[in-house]
């Protein structure tokens, strides 16, 4: 019996409660506030753009910006560096070619004048010499000329020290002995070396330079600019002395 009086009143709370709720009003879902929740997150920061980071700081723009500089700086540097670097290469390249160049030149000449002069040059030989030599053979002999359109000897001389020597050296046979240290026999002369003459005279009347293998040039009067050997009668029989520029000239 009591059982069934607590379940009555039971389902008489539950119809009261479902009566109240009924007659509670619900207004528009456009109506319903949602009350704001304040969060503390720290000082406000300003958004320059929906998605974009906030601005940093000034001190940290400027440090942004003076790393950028360098690195912009440094790049460029390195681009610098390569080019110069590429542009050294380039250099060395044409100073090889160059090399290479005159050394085949040098070999190239080196045999012909062997050839043509009938002398061993070496590769220390003074090319300079034997081409001034082979530029001027054949040239007329002319007493007091010191050109191509004829020289004679003491002025071929000349001629020859200033082109290929860069010194200036006197203009007749006698002077120019005066400015050499004599050489006492043929076999210590050497390529450039002076060789005078005493030709029917007591004093010396020619002058030629020596070219290697017993062999020198000269202005002969008879034949003008031509190579001789000293081995030959008539020049080993005037043959005077042979002289080396001495070092204060």
């Amino acid at each position: 019996m009591k059982k069934k009086i607590r379940i009555a009143t039971l389902s008489i709370l539950l119809a009261l409660v479902s009566i109240a709720m009924q007659a509670q009003p619900v207004g528009n879902k456009k109506d319903v506030k949602i009350p704001e929740t304040t969060v503390s997150r720290g000082p406000k920061t300003r958004m320059n753009n929906l998605g974009e980071r906030p601005l940093a700081p000034p001190e940290k723009q400027t440090a942004v910006k003076n790393f950028s500089e360098a690195a912009l700086e440094c790049n460029e540097k390195q681009k610098n560096t390569k080019n110069s670097a590429h542009g050294s290469l380039m250099a060395d390249k044409k100073t090889n070619y160059i090399h290479e160049k005159i050394e085949t030149y040098d070999k190239l000449a080196t045999e012909y004048f062997s050839q043509i002069m009938g002398i061993a040059l070496s590769a220390s030989s003074n090319l300079k010499l034997y081409q001034f030599v082979y530029d001027w053979i054949g040239t007329p002999y002319r007493l007091g000329g010191d050109s191509k359109k004829g020289i004679d000897c003491s002025k071929f001389a000349f001629e020859l020290y200033n082109k290929v020597f860069n010194t200036m050296i006197a203009n007749n046979s006698k002077n120019i002995f005066g400015m050499v240290s004599p050489v006492n026999t043929k076999d210590e002369l050497k390529e450039g070396d002076l060789i005078f003459f005493k030709i029917r005279s007591r004093s010396i009347t020619h002058v030629g330079v020596y070219i290697g293998n017993n062999k020198f040039v000269h202005a002969s009067s008879s034949r003008g600019v031509m190579i001789s050997n000293l081995d030959e009668d008539y020049w080993a029989k005037y043959y005077y002395k042979g002289g080396r520029l001495l070092a204060a000239f």
